[in-house]
């Protein structure tokens, strides 16, 4: 049932994109036709030619918006991803010490073995 529906979103959304430029030209000079217009043939020409150089912008607009939600998805994901990687090396590695605490140097560890306090 899904597959279909998903088919047959899929074939109208082909058939429309392929029929857009002829609905939207039609609408178009309908339209002004409609509302009184002197209709010539440059007239004519001129939309059928701007709304078929519109159809492929128009077209990928959709494709671009989702591929940008994609991204930003995946880009969530990857900062999640490093995030948690980073708090496991935090708990993983030790701390490194801090000046005056830790090690001692071996010239005070050899001046403690031989008594000398300097």
């Amino acid at each position: 049932r899904p597959l279909q529906s998903a088919l047959l979103l899929q074939l109208t959304e082909a058939g429309l994109g392929y029929s857009s430029v002829i609905i939207v030209s039609t609408s178009i000079i309908l339209a002004s036709v409609l509302l009184g217009e002197e209709l010539s043939l440059p007239t004519s020409f001129t939309v059928i030619s701007v709304v078929a150089a519109l159809r492929f912008p128009l077209a990928m607009l959709p494709r671009a918006i989702s591929a940008l939600l994609e991204a930003n998805v995946s880009i969530k994901r990857l900062d999640q991803w490093l995030m948690q990687r980073d708090a496991s090396l935090a708990k993983v590695v030790p701390r490194a010490p801090s000046m005056g605490e830790g090690r001692k140097s071996s010239l005070v560890k050899r001046r403690e073995r031989a008594g000398d306090s300097r």
